[in-house]
């Protein structure tokens, strides 16, 4: 990812510990301008002022709000990282899990029983999310059409279904918490899903 992200003149995110500079996805490359834009938020600003005549991720006055509900998302579900962090192995080249271990740091040795306080401590961060939601009617933050903050949590599920597998029960789990919203809301973000490979 580095490499690619370096190829196409995608500039660093981050800096790591040892002061080299940090990629990380997602980066775009925008044919139609020639911009290379890397981090979630900036892209989503870049695509609302360069296409004004498609659904705005950002409305005007939006921004703070939603990157503070990005990082409070994050927090309340990281937790459950700890599950699905080793199915990396699994699913991953070696090359690949080396770039993680340089971009995040070693896997924690975590006992079962941190595992599962950690799984648990993410799904009730989950249900403090589902209030926010149902406070609004719709499948997204602002009724029927996804802002970016609605992008930033259906992210993490992306990432859930993908490292457990749709048929793994941890999946079924988070599939069906509060009354299946984040099933629902994976499947409506569907649509709005679109990735080429470099």
């Amino acid at each position: 990812m580095e490499e690619t992200a370096k190829r196409i003149g995608a500039p660093p995110t981050g800096v790591r510990a040892d002061g080299s500079p940090k990629y990380t996805v997602p980066f775009i490359h925008d044919d139609t301008t020639g911009a290379v834009i890397s981090e979630s938020l900036l892209i989503a600003e870049y695509l609302d002022k360069t296409y004004p005549n498609t659904p705005r991720l950002v409305p005007d006055g939006t921004r703070a709000l939603q990157a503070v509900f990005a990082d409070t998302v994050g927090a309340k579900v990281l937790t459950w990282m700890g599950v699905m962090r080793p199915k990396l192995d699994d699913i991953t080249t070696p090359e690949f899990r080396k770039g993680i271990v340089k971009a995040y740091g070693p896997p924690l040795d975590l006992s079962p029983e941190q595992i599962q306080a950690g799984w648990e401590a993410g799904k009730a961060g989950l249900n403090d999310i589902q209030k926010w939601y149902a406070d609004h009617g719709g499948l997204f933050l602002a009724g029927d059409k996804p802002l970016y903050a609605d992008f930033t949590l259906v992210t993490w599920f992306y990432t859930a279904r993908f490292l457990l597998g749709s048929e793994d029960e941890r999946w079924k789990e988070l599939a069906t918490l509060n009354n299946g919203r984040w099933k629902k809301m994976l499947e409506a973000a569907d649509n709005y899903h679109s990735a080429e490979v470099f």
